[in-house]
């Protein structure tokens, strides 16, 4: 039982790390180009910390990924027929190393549709509070993205985290309970965190022109001129975002102005791709910077003007 460890009025735990591989649209042999890309979700439960695959929470959280994912643009892998086809089963603690030397294995499948690009771990840690009157459980998910082709590492993320509260009446067997929705619930944002940084690493910024031309899908003939104001960010995130809107966007053209205080500065951005391409490209961005939007910065769009305003600090 996951609680069977816990001593004291604090306790933190590891429940679960979830392997997602994700494999990109890359065309050629790696995928059909039109078709959805595909996600394999693995457990992995190394450490007497974290729960076995068998516990029925590591079971609701793959099953809320899976459902998330599958209702996007992608094909979700189920993890035994891929198995069976290329002779592995996973076991109850099996070292991460082997999970991933798992999905190198897989790249060599003769089904182009099996072979894994991208891996995403997903770390989920719980920890439970007792007072005088009430229990406090608490998830928090974050996790690293690797690209499988090249062997690299790409960007890490974080989710935002998931409480619930009971009386101290509630049994082991009612946190559970309470601990199972939760789990239902972060995995949920997980799967939209996925989506959103997945999506971006396929088909954001670097992925159709470079950075400069008019040459891509999404750019087109016409020119605008983007006013885009940052609020309460540090110079040096200043510094790091527009460096890659005009290093990596694709579309871009040219900076019109770049002005104004320590805390609130003005950004002209002239781009031939439209404002909900350059929106997606900056989510994106932000989930690499360890920002993610609607838990540390909002992004704001009104006619022709974009305002991104860092949360706290």
């Amino acid at each position: 039982m996951i609680f069977s460890r816990i001593h004291g009025y604090w306790a933190t735990i590891t429940i679960a790390s979830i392997l997602v591989v994700f494999q990109g649209m890359t065309g050629g042999v790696e995928a059909q180009t039109g078709a959805k890309s595909s996600v394999l979700v693995m457990l992995n439960d190394e450490g007497d910390a974290t729960i076995s695959r068998s516990n029925p929470i590591a079971r609701d959280v793959i099953a809320a990924v899976q459902d998330r994912m599958s209702q996007g643009d992608f094909f979700v892998i189920d993890q035994r027929t891929l198995e069976t086809k290329a002779g592995f089963e996973a076991q109850d603690r099996m070292p991460k190393r082997d999970l991933i030397g798992f999905a190198l294995a897989a790249r060599s499948l003769p089904d182009p549709s099996l072979r894994p690009r991208f891996l995403a771990t997903i770390s989920v840690r719980a920890s439970l509070e007792k007072t005088s009157f009430e229990q406090i459980g608490r998830l928090r998910v974050s996790g690293d993205i690797h690209d499988v082709l090249s062997s690299r590492f790409v960007t890490d993320w974080r989710a935002a985290p998931s409480e619930f509260r009971t009386d101290t009446f509630c049994t082991q067997l009612c946190i559970e309970n309470l601990y199972s929705d939760a789990a239902r619930s972060s995995a949920a944002k997980v799967a939209k965190t996925l989506e959103r940084t997945l999506s971006g690493l396929v088909d954001g910024p670097g992925s159709n022109a470079r950075a400069g031309t008019a040459g891509g899908r999404h750019c087109s003939s016409l020119v605008t001129v983007f006013d885009i104001e940052f609020n309460s960010f540090s110079d040096k995130e200043v510094q790091k975002i527009t460096n890659d809107m005009e290093k990596k966007f694709p579309c871009f053209v040219d900076v019109t102005s770049f002005d104004g205080s320590s805390t609130n500065k003005m950004y002209g951005y002239k781009s031939t791709a439209p404002a909900d391409k350059i929106i997606k490209w900056i989510t994106t961005l932000f989930y690499r910077m360890n920002l993610p939007p609607d838990d540390q910065v909002t992004i704001t769009k009104s006619d022709g003007k974009i305002l991104l305003e860092k949360l706290y600090d």
